[in-house]
């Protein structure tokens, strides 16, 4: 059997590759060749080769059997891979969506903010003209407006720094001040005795105060 075996054509294929490839080596002659082709087509390699070939198709037919009986579960993992993919997905847009709802929440509450200071100063300046022109009787009004808005400021910005909130604070005060004198002058008919030149003064250090306040928080948002 074995010397039918090397007599095959496959086999004297071999013996050929082996007798070349052997030529410039230690084992260039014809029996080590020989030597080495007989171990290679005896029966017990081919058997081994044989079991090898054997153990890799019965090894791919159960990796092909359990890919089939469990391809269910394959699809299963994939898609709770992609679900997990998809959340974290959505969870980065509504993060992004958040904050940017944030920002523009923000940026609409400082254009609102710089707004009203602006229509504070515009009052303040009108209030400067009341008192050159000794319009007593409008006056009040105008510092009770000026008052409500600048307290509606403070309330509405808590981002205030604590020198912003103090400037704001002592408007308030100083402005409830002269509208009290106002009002006592007038009941008692004696609006002479209101010192214009220091009315004038007071509104114009506040007006001070509240533009380099206005002009900081425009600043921040740039």
């Amino acid at each position: 059997m074995s010397r039918s075996l090397c007599n095959s054509r496959r086999c004297r294929s071999f013996r050929d590759f082996v007798k070349t490839t052997l030529a410039e080596t230690s084992f260039s002659c014809r029996d080590d060749a020989d030597f080495f082709f007989a171990i290679y087509c005896s029966p017990g390699m081919i058997e081994g080769r044989r079991s090898c070939q054997r153990v890799a198709k019965v090894s791919s037919d159960a990796m092909g059997a359990f890919a089939l009986n469990n391809w269910g579960n394959f699809v299963t993992i994939l898609g709770f891979i992609v679900t997990i993919s998809t959340l974290l997905r959505t969870k980065k847009a509504a993060v992004a969506a958040r904050r940017a709802a944030e920002l523009t929440k923000a940026q609409l509450s400082r254009v609102n903010t710089i707004t009203e200071f602006s229509s504070a100063i515009a009052i303040m300046d009108e209030i400067k003209r009341l008192h050159r022109a000794r319009a007593w009787e409008l006056v009040p009004d105008r510092y009770s407006v000026l008052r409500r808005l600048l307290s509606s400021i403070q309330t509405l910005n808590p981002d205030l720094t604590d020198e912003q909130k103090t400037i704001l604070g002592g408007a308030v005060v100083q402005f409830r001040t002269m509208e009290h004198q106002v009002e006592t002058a007038r009941a008692t008919n004696r609006f002479t005795e209101l010192n214009l030149a220091r009315f004038n003064r007071i509104v114009t250090e506040q007006l001070d105060e509240l533009d380099r306040v206005m002009l900081s928080i425009r600043q921040a948002g740039i």
